[in-house]
Protein backbone atom coordinates (compact mmCIF):
# COMPACT_ATOMS: atom_id res chain seq x y z
CA UNK A 1 0.00 0.00 0.00
CA UNK A 2 2.99 2.23 0.94
CA UNK A 3 3.78 2.96 -2.76
CA UNK A 4 0.36 2.82 -3.94
CA UNK A 5 -1.91 6.29 -4.33
CA UNK A 6 -4.83 6.07 -1.89
CA UNK A 7 -8.08 4.81 -3.01
CA UNK A 8 -11.23 5.29 -0.97
CA UNK A 9 -13.34 1.63 -0.55
CA UNK A 10 -15.26 1.20 -3.41
CA UNK A 11 -13.45 3.32 -6.26
CA UNK A 12 -13.82 2.30 -9.79
CA UNK A 13 -10.75 2.40 -11.92
CA UNK A 14 -9.97 6.79 -12.33
CA UNK A 15 -9.92 6.07 -16.57
CA UNK A 16 -13.70 3.91 -16.62
CA UNK A 17 -15.20 7.08 -15.70
CA UNK A 18 -13.25 9.28 -18.41
CA UNK A 19 -14.98 10.53 -21.68
CA UNK A 20 -13.47 11.83 -24.79
CA UNK A 21 -14.36 13.10 -28.10
CA UNK A 22 -12.71 10.42 -29.79
CA UNK A 23 -10.35 12.23 -31.42
CA UNK A 24 -5.94 11.59 -31.49
CA UNK A 25 -5.66 14.20 -28.99
CA UNK A 26 -7.99 12.84 -26.15
CA UNK A 27 -6.26 9.28 -26.62
CA UNK A 28 -2.78 11.71 -26.12
CA UNK A 29 -4.40 13.11 -23.71
CA UNK A 30 -5.99 9.92 -21.97
CA UNK A 31 -2.30 8.63 -22.07
CA UNK A 32 -0.94 11.66 -19.85
CA UNK A 33 -3.53 11.71 -17.75
CA UNK A 34 -3.76 8.06 -16.78
CA UNK A 35 -0.29 7.90 -16.27
CA UNK A 36 -0.21 10.96 -13.76
CA UNK A 37 -3.89 10.00 -12.06
CA UNK A 38 -2.49 6.60 -10.89
CA UNK A 39 0.05 8.25 -8.62
CA UNK A 40 -1.93 10.52 -7.46
CA UNK A 41 -1.02 10.59 -3.66
CA UNK A 42 1.63 8.11 -4.03
CA UNK A 43 4.82 8.76 -2.31
CA UNK A 44 8.06 7.12 -2.58
CA UNK A 45 11.26 6.89 -4.74
CA UNK A 46 10.41 6.38 -8.27
CA UNK A 47 6.67 6.52 -7.50
CA UNK A 48 6.04 9.38 -9.45
CA UNK A 49 5.47 9.91 -12.96
CA UNK A 50 7.29 13.56 -13.23
CA UNK A 51 10.01 11.34 -12.75
CA UNK A 52 9.85 10.76 -16.98
CA UNK A 53 10.26 13.54 -19.48
CA UNK A 54 8.44 13.07 -23.27
CA UNK A 55 10.73 12.58 -25.93
CA UNK A 56 10.25 14.78 -28.98
CA UNK A 57 14.41 13.40 -30.35
CA UNK A 58 16.84 11.90 -28.91
CA UNK A 59 17.84 12.97 -25.43
CA UNK A 60 21.57 14.07 -25.75
CA UNK A 61 19.64 16.99 -28.20
CA UNK A 62 17.25 18.15 -25.74
CA UNK A 63 18.36 21.15 -23.86
CA UNK A 64 16.15 20.76 -21.12
CA UNK A 65 17.40 17.58 -19.83
CA UNK A 66 21.13 16.78 -18.41
CA UNK A 67 21.59 13.37 -20.10
CA UNK A 68 25.21 10.83 -20.75
CA UNK A 69 26.57 11.52 -24.16
CA UNK A 70 25.35 9.58 -27.12
CA UNK A 71 28.55 7.22 -26.64
CA UNK A 72 27.68 6.12 -23.03
CA UNK A 73 23.90 4.56 -24.41
CA UNK A 74 23.63 0.44 -25.24
CA UNK A 75 20.83 0.28 -27.35
CA UNK A 76 18.35 -3.05 -27.19
CA UNK A 77 16.10 -2.10 -29.91
CA UNK A 78 16.10 -0.06 -33.04
CA UNK A 79 16.31 4.29 -32.38
CA UNK A 80 12.39 5.12 -32.70
CA UNK A 81 11.53 6.99 -35.98
CA UNK A 82 9.64 9.54 -35.21
CA UNK A 83 10.32 10.22 -31.50
CA UNK A 84 7.38 12.28 -31.04
CA UNK A 85 4.13 10.91 -29.31
CA UNK A 86 2.19 9.29 -32.40
CA UNK A 87 -1.23 8.15 -32.82
CA UNK A 88 -2.50 5.32 -34.79
CA UNK A 89 -5.83 3.39 -35.33
CA UNK A 90 -6.78 0.33 -36.97
CA UNK A 91 -10.49 -0.42 -37.18
CA UNK A 92 -11.68 -0.03 -33.59
CA UNK A 93 -8.14 0.23 -31.99
CA UNK A 94 -6.32 3.55 -31.24
CA UNK A 95 -2.85 3.39 -30.38
CA UNK A 96 -0.62 6.45 -28.30
CA UNK A 97 3.06 5.85 -28.38
CA UNK A 98 5.18 7.65 -26.31
CA UNK A 99 8.85 7.51 -26.42
CA UNK A 100 10.11 8.73 -22.59
CA UNK A 101 13.44 9.24 -20.79
CA UNK A 102 14.17 8.81 -16.88
CA UNK A 103 17.79 9.35 -15.09
CA UNK A 104 16.26 7.57 -11.71
CA UNK A 105 18.73 5.12 -10.85
CA UNK A 106 19.87 4.14 -14.44
CA UNK A 107 18.95 6.22 -17.59
CA UNK A 108 16.82 5.02 -19.81
CA UNK A 109 14.91 5.45 -22.67
CA UNK A 110 11.61 3.34 -23.03
CA UNK A 111 8.30 3.18 -25.45
CA UNK A 112 5.19 3.33 -23.68
CA UNK A 113 2.66 2.15 -26.09
CA UNK A 114 -1.28 2.71 -24.94
CA UNK A 115 -3.94 0.14 -27.03
CA UNK A 116 -7.60 1.34 -26.39
CA UNK A 117 -10.68 0.74 -27.62
CA UNK A 118 -12.87 2.95 -29.46
CA UNK A 119 -14.69 5.15 -27.25
CA UNK A 120 -12.94 4.03 -24.39
CA UNK A 121 -10.75 5.79 -22.03
CA UNK A 122 -8.84 2.19 -20.62
CA UNK A 123 -5.80 1.10 -21.95
CA UNK A 124 -3.58 -1.37 -21.68
CA UNK A 125 0.27 -0.52 -21.50
CA UNK A 126 3.35 -2.14 -22.90
CA UNK A 127 6.83 -0.55 -22.21
CA UNK A 128 9.98 -1.56 -23.75
CA UNK A 129 12.91 -0.71 -22.54
CA UNK A 130 15.54 0.68 -26.08
CA UNK A 131 18.05 2.18 -24.37
CA UNK A 132 20.26 1.95 -20.86
CA UNK A 133 22.70 5.18 -20.51
CA UNK A 134 24.51 5.62 -17.50
CA UNK A 135 24.02 5.98 -13.69
CA UNK A 136 22.13 8.80 -12.52
CA UNK A 137 20.38 9.81 -9.26
CA UNK A 138 18.48 8.65 -6.63
CA UNK A 139 16.32 11.06 -4.23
Amino acid sequence: MFFQPPKPPGAVPHMSVIEGAGSPWSYLSASILGKEAAEFGAAWHGSSWTEESILAKLPWDMASLDVSPSEVWEWRHAVPNPWCPTYTEQDETKVITLHLYTGLEMEHIYRATDTYQSGRYECETKVEVLSVGGGRYIH
